[in-house]
Formats: C-alpha cells, structure tokens, sequence
C-alpha cells in the first residue's frame, strides 16, 4: 500500500510539474485594475512606433477618473511622473515575484499624492522618477491607489497594465494570468506580401516585392489570395503578412499573438509574443517591412528574420524563415495566426516555382553606391563636408550605403541626402556637417531633418570647430540651421483684469519653433509653484492650493529652449 500510494504521489507530481510547464503563470493572483468590464484598446506585443507594445490598453469608456485598483498587495516601489511616456506611472512590486504597472493615471490617492507633492517641491520639479522604500507605501489588493487618466503620450483616456518580471524587468504578457476578457474571435488576415531577396530573386518574373490582398468568404469563412494567377519564384524568397486580432464587442484591430509560415510541410517561421526586454523591442524595425510603413503607413510582419534582429520571439530559427525555390515545381505555403485565447485562421495558397532565368530579366548593371557597410563592423564615411560613424550593430543587416549632396538656399550648409529615410537603424550614430555659420550664431547652431517639404525638425547638435555635430538614429536629408526664436508664451485661462478668484488652476500654453522646449519653471511670490506640462497638448497647468492666499500675487513663468532661447511671462494677479 505504502508503494502504491508513493506512486500514485509520484503520478501526481508529474502532472502537476506538467501543468505548471505549460503555463508557469498564477492564475487568480491578480484582480482586475478596474471595476468595469475589460475591453482592450491595445493588447500586448502590439506593434508600435519603434516599440512593441509592452502591456494592455485598458477602455475606460472613452472618459478620465475611473477608480484604478491594485491588482494584488505590495508596496509602491516606483512613481514616475513624465509629460511624455506613461505620464503619471506608479508600480507596485509583490511577493509572489512580479511587478504590477499603471500609465496614464490622472491622479494617485491621497496617500500617494501627498508623498509625490512633497518630493516635487524638494526637488522644484514636474517630472520626477522616485523609488520609495517597502515600508513607504504599502498597498493591499482592491485598494484604489489612482484614478485613470490621459497623461503622458496617450491618445485618449485609457488605462496602460503591466505585468513585469521582478528579477528581469521583463514585461510579460498579462493575459498569461488568466484576467476576463472574452474572446472567441479568430484573428484576421488581410495581405501577403512576397519579397526577391537578392539582385537574382523573382517574383512574377520581376525583382521587386509584389502585395496580394487576402479575401474571406463569408459562408465558409475560408481564406484565399485575391488573385486567381499563380504567384512565380525563383530564388531567395522571403514572406510577409498583414494580420489582426480583435476580441468580443470590441472593434480595435489589436496585434495577433503568433504567426506561422509552413512551407511543403516545414515550418520554416515561427514567433510567439511572451516576453522581451525593453533593450530588444526597437527591434521591431527589423521586424516589421519598414519601408512600408514610412511609405504607405501600413505594418507588414516579415516571416523572414534580419541578421542583427535580436527580439527573442523567434522560434524557428532554420534558415531565419527564408526559403530558396530553385525547381520546376508547384509549392504549397500556409500562414497559421493565433490569438491569446488559441483562436487561429490558416491561410493556404501555393507559388510555382521557376529553376531558369532569362537573362533579359537580370539587372543590367549594379548602382554605384558610396560604401558597403556591414552591420557587425564599425562603419565611417568621410568627405570634405561631412563625417559619419556608426557603431557596430546600428544596422539590421547588411547596407549598400548611398550619399549625395545638393544645394541648399534657407540653411547654413548644404543638404546632405544621407541613405533613405526607409532603412531603419536601431541606435544612434554621430553625425557631424561643416557649415558657414557666424560666430555670434554658432551658439545657436543645430542639424535638421528635412521632410519632403523642406520642412525641418531639430536633431540637435552643439557647434565644434568647423561644424555641428549630433547624434540622429535615421537617414534622410539634414542640413545646418539656427534658432534665435524665444518660446511663445501664452496665458488661457487669465483675462484682461487678472482677477483669478473663481480658477481652480491656471493654464498656460507654451510653444517652440524648431529646439524644443528644454525647461520651464513658475513662481508664485518669487517661491516655485508645480506647473504639470502636459506636452502633447502644449500646456501648463497649475492648481491653486491653501498656501496662495486671497490677495494680489506675482506670477512668473519663464520657459528655456535648447538653444537657450529665454521667454519670460509676468501678470500680477489677484486671488
């Protein structure tokens, strides 16, 4: 009996450890951050500007002030304030090795705010990054500790969840841990798009991609390409997609959890968004078609891998998802997608394949090109007017470098076309230009980026022997421009007789034509009051507490661009 029972014991430990292999995540430990029906505005993995998506979007039904709740006991371990990014943050460190996140609160709880106030006016400033101790700011689950917000760099009122590893500060997905949302909604998939990867590769007899729209017949819900040709290769072929999730009674057209390309039976790519690290999620550059999305503003997934993209979501790792047809033979290709929730949709089509080339379709000549760079090495390229250097791992892959130079009648040097603004680098590198500058203006120098308009935008830079230098993380065309332009200052909310006594807050819009803003600060009385910036909308805001009196009061603002460009707004105002 005693055997038997160790056994059985032993039976269930196996099938306990494979439970906890298949999803090593608690279930139930967390409660919801907040008291309505979740719905996803975003879901995790997402692809965003220059980033993955690094947790959930929670709907807040389209309004600011929803109680926001701790997801389990902890203590505050983090408070940032920023007009930018996750605007006001908090995150909350648990026992059971995880770190709960919350962006774009409007407020925190008294608790937490009096904390915050007192930090901000030690220190004079808006933005803070705090990290309070333990014992500080403990927190029990369901206690409201904010309430949902607008702050930082969201497009509207909603709720940004996190769930990161503690020891890592990997972000994991949350729904990992099993939070109520309904989904039984398959992912949609809308386009292909079928690369020649070399000056050799054909697709339909040409060396350029070719895009095919994807239909879905409504009675059977079955998958096809909008063309009734067969697609042509031959050579190094490399596969792209355009795919979709959403859940029940929501619209948004989130990203899809995994994506699978099997090729004659092999599966030749794989990936599947866990985790990554906040050093990696740049890498979604290589990741997704990025001409196409500074183009034509759409996110196409390459099921093919660069050589220096290093997000760790790649599971099939053979050939990095390219596949060489070099035969006369007809070929099957299935792209599988699936959400979270394990909904999924294939998508089955096939391509011939063509082993003879005629040579009228080979590229006659080869372009001239500056340089070739390689992205394992350090790079630099030199004329007389400029000097580039790249570090090791700036590209994704392999570059045929091109450069030329022109005119230009507004800047102080000419413009420097510097590759194309459709390759993406994932760091930065240094860029210096020789310019034509007077001294009286050389303090206020900078390097522009200029759009197709000739309009600029300010890649900063400080003025050095000759020139200016910078550091830039794109191509494109950049010149030598100055700014002598003061920040504008403009009181909202303070009428012509400056009688303030029925204002909760003051407002103030502050604006810049080319540096940026670099800092502000306000007086009331000659003693720093906390002005909150929210940069999106170019504002300042400041509320009116017990310690401003009824009476007349100075009030000071003077706001700094980078190139030290100094506005000063002065009104004394009664209260």
């Amino acid at each position: 009996m005693a055997l038997k029972g160790f056994f059985t014991l032993f039976l269930y430990f196996l099938y306990l450890t494979g439970l906890l292999a298949q999803n090593p995540y608690q279930k139930n430990y967390f409660i919801s951050p907040l008291d309505i029906p979740l719905s996803m505005s975003g879901n995790f993995g997402e692809l965003r500007p220059n980033h993955l998506h690094s947790g959930i979007d929670l709907k807040t039904d389209g309004k600011e002030g929803l109680h926001v709740f701790a997801a389990a006991d902890g203590y505050i371990s983090r408070i940032k304030i920023s007009p930018f990014g996750y605007g006001n943050a908090l995150y909350i460190t648990h026992s059971n090795g995880y770190i709960t996140v919350y962006g774009h609160l409007q407020s925190y709880n008294t608790k937490i705010n009096e904390y915050v106030k007192k930090v901000q006016y030690q220190r004079e400033s808006f933005e803070i990054d705090i990290f309070p101790t333990p014992n500080e700011l403990k927190v029990k689950q369901s206690e409201i500790i904010a309430l949902s917000g607008n702050s930082g760099g969201s497009e509207g009122p909603h709720l940004h969840f996190e769930i990161r590893d503690d020891k890592s500060e990997w972000p994991i997905n949350p729904l990992f841990f099993d939070f109520n949302i309904a989904d039984t909604i398959k992912p949609s998939i809308s386009l292909i798009e079928v690369y020649p990867l070399n000056e050799i590769s054909f697709v339909n007899n040409r060396n350029t991609p070719i895009k095919v729209d994807v239909q879905n017949d409504k009675k059977t819900g079955i998958l096809s390409l909008s063309t009734k040709d067969t697609i042509r290769v031959h050579g190094i072929i490399g596969f792209g997609i355009i795919t979709t999730d959403t859940e029940n009674g929501s619209s948004n057209p989130n990203g899809t959890y995994s994506v699978a390309l099997n090729i004659d039976g092999e599966t030749v790519y794989e990936h599947s968004i866990d985790k990554f690290s906040f050093d990696q999620t740049r890498y979604v550059n290589a990741h997704i078609d990025y001409a196409e999305k500074i183009k034509n503003s759409i996110k196409i997934q390459r099921s093919f891998v660069s050589p220096n993209n290093k997000l760790p979501i790649y599971k099939i790792k053979k050939k990095r998802g390219v596949y060489v047809f070099n035969d006369d033979s007809i070929h099957s290709v299935i792209y599988t997608v699936k959400d979270i929730f394990n909904n999924s949709s294939e998508l089955s089509f096939i391509v011939l394949s063509d082993s003879k080339v005629k040579m009228s379709e080979l590229p006659i000549s080869s372009p001239n090109y500056a340089a070739t760079f390689l992205f394992d090495h350090i790079n630099t390229f030199k004329t007389k007017n400029i000097s580039i250097d790249f570090p090791k791992n700036v590209l994704y892959e392999d570059l045929k470098f091109d450069y030329f130079m022109s005119d230009s009648i507004k800047g102080f040097s000419p413009i420097h076309h510097i590759h194309y603004e459709t390759i993406p680098l994932h760091s930065s590198y240094s860029l210096f230009i020789k310019g034509n500058v007077p001294d009286s203006l050389k303090k206020k120098a900078l390097i522009v980026s200029l759009d197709e308009k000739g309009k600029p935008t300010s890649e900063g830079g400080e003025w050095t022997k000759n020139g200016v230098l910078t550091k830039t993380r794109s191509f494109g065309n950049f010149s030598i421009s100055i700014d002598t332009v003061a920040p504008i200052i403009k009181a909202i909310n303070i009428n012509a007789d400056k009688n303030v006594a029925k204002n909760k807050t003051l407002e103030m819009g502050i604006y810049d034509n080319l540096s940026g803003i670099a800092s502000y600060r306000g007086t009331m009385d000659n003693k720093w009051i906390l002005f909150e910036y929210d940069a999106k909308e170019r504002r300042l805001f400041y509320t009116f507490d017990d310690s401003i009196k009824s009476g007349e009061h100075t009030l000071e603002l003077t706001v700094k661009d980078n190139k030290g460009n100094t506005s000063k707004y002065y009104a004394n105002i009664k209260r």
